[in-house]
């Protein structure tokens, strides 16, 4: 057994949420796209809106708009090019219930707070949707409501709400909520009116035999030969539903453990977040492993242990939310006889809420329709952390020394509170470098992002080094470790073939596909 540490990450599905109305189109933008023969060359323009792309809304919500067309597959041998963009408008929406806000003060929340404080809530311990999810008390500051704790971090210039990644408060729109706030944030009866969205665009065409990133396909239930829900519960049998509930105050991991319902080669293409209670939740991983099956639906706490033939498949973090693989990558995924999931749960009661039970999880969809690449999530970074508190910024290094092929074409930035910024450069054995990650950190928006490359990917090969530094801001002490008060300096990146990042290093963290820095 190796310790395995971390908090983080990555999921499968569609990046951002689109606050729509439920009034779906089904004769918007139903073409295909033509193929793509390379790269720079991209699908055909999707098919044109049906008849009914303008019509309004129903009588509670807004109608969505057109849905753009498909982009086509790639061609023999590089990834295809993107989709053309769907219909441009949706029809006007019909009068929408009051949630008890006035309707520009619903309108800046929908817009950007809701992709995480929405419906399913995503990210952080509570909604922000009705004037009812204002007015209750903070779970995070007791004797605060939410309401207080949204004047507080829109004007946080260190920790702002919307975190830094994401589209922030215009100067009206923060003039707006501090107005509304600072005058008690009375409750409203106004019935506002919800306009259609804008189209849909087409997705990217999926890569070729050899090239190609990630597409933006998300597959339905019907491509799924197994869908799994993981999710807490009290019980320690499989099919339990009763919520599970954390010890009260502090850090506490829990560990579930579920058999696959298959065994059969297959590939993972879908996985979606199950949010049950924001005010526990700190951010769950998914691992797996072959050769040890037993405890199908036991849970126990955990303290990281994991065997050195653990893989992590996949995690959730605050702001992070699902990635589309497109028609061409699918997972490495168990299917052994005598594999195992184990989704390992981070639950943070400090604030000791009223309500502790939860039933969060990982909806996983898998099929037996294998994906041309077999893609895997591989560790970057270092373990080699620490601060002495003495102010200014404190930075990590981590080197990657690549001795395979491989394919990168996602990555997901992790640190702690304290970390700030990261950046990781690929230095080309024949000369040159390309930059995967360059961004500002913050913990409440961990997201995967689609690396920037005109193919969608960065090859890397043998003989190239990837460099990882980590900037934390100084004013702690900390070392490395799995609190919150403690950091961490980890790039999750997806690459393909799976495997072809890992330099066999087990160091703390132990199992497979790492190539980081040990301790």
């Amino acid at each position: 057994m190796r310790l395995r540490w971390f908090s983080w990450l990555l999921l499968l599905g569609s990046v951002g949420c689109d606050e729509s109305g439920p009034d779906f189109n089904p004769d918007a933008g139903a073409g295909l796209g033509g193929a793509g023969a390379n790269p720079a060359n991209p699908g055909a323009a999707g098919g044109a809106c049906g008849v009914n792309c303008a019509s309004p809304g129903g009588a509670t919500t807004g109608g969505l708009g057109a849905v753009g067309g498909n982009g086509g597959p790639g061609g023999a041998t590089t990834g295809g090019g993107p989709g053309s963009v769907g219909g441009t408008s949706g029809g006007p929406g019909g009068p929408t219930a009051s949630p008890g806000l006035p309707c520009e003060v619903s309108a800046i929340l929908r817009d950007r707070c809701q992709t995480c404080h929405g419906n399913p809530l995503m990210s952080g311990p509570m909604p922000l949707i009705t004037w009812a999810d204002l007015q209750a008390n903070s779970s995070a500051h007791p004797g605060s409501k939410v309401a207080a704790r949204v004047k507080a971090r829109i004007n946080d210039a260190a920790s702002p709400m919307p975190p830094s990644g994401r589209t922030q408060l215009t100067a009206q729109e923060k003039q707006l909520l501090n107005a509304y706030l600072d005058a008690g944030a009375a409750q409203s009866s106004v019935t506002c009116t919800g306009g259609g969205t804008t189209g849909g665009g087409g997705t990217t065409g999926g890569g070729g035999t050899t090239g190609g990133g990630l597409g933006t396909y998300v597959p339905p239930d019907s491509e799924c030969d197994y869908i799994m829900e993981l999710r807490a519960h009290a019980g320690q049998t499989r099919g339990d539903t009763a919520p599970f509930e954390p010890p009260q105050g502090g850090d506490n991991y829990e560990m579930f453990y579920f058999k696959p319902d298959w065994t059969e080669k297959v590939h993972t293409i879908r996985i979606d977040p199950i949010i049950d209670n924001g005010a526990v939740l700190h951010h769950w991983l998914l691992y797996m492993e072959n050769g040890n099956g037993s405890g199908d639906g036991t849970h126990q706490p955990d303290l990281g242990l994991q065997s050195s033939s653990a893989q992590l498949l996949s995690g959730w973090a605050p702001g992070n939310q699902s990635l589309p693989l497109g028609r061409e990558i699918g997972l490495q995924t168990v299917s052994a006889p005598n594999a195992r999931f184990g989704i390992e749960i981070h639950y943070n009661t400090t604030a000791n809420p009223a309500n502790r039970k939860d039933r969060s999880g990982a909806r996983v969809c898998v099929t037996k329709a294998l994906r041309p690449r077999e893609a895997a999530v591989h560790w970057l970074g270092t373990q080699l952390i620490a601060s002495l508190g003495l102010g200014g910024n404190v930075e990590a290094f981590g080197t990657c020394s690549v001795q395979k092929e491989s394919h990168i074409i996602a990555h997901s930035p992790h640190m702690h509170k304290m970390g700030r910024y990261m950046k990781t450069i690929v230095t080309r054995k024949a000369g040159g470098t390309s930059t995967v990650t360059d961004k500002p950190f913050t913990f409440d928006d961990q997201q995967v992002f689609p690396v920037d490359a005109p193919a969608g990917e960065i090859v890397v090969g043998p003989g190239d080094v990837i460099d990882t530094t980590c900037t934390y801001d100084g004013s702690g002490f900390f070392t490395f470790g799995p609190n919150t008060d403690q950091e961490m300096c980890y790039n999750f990146v997806i690459a393909w073939p799976a495997g072809s990042l890992s330099n066999g290093s087990p160091g703390v963290v132990g199992g497979q596909n790492t190539c980081i820095d040990l301790l």
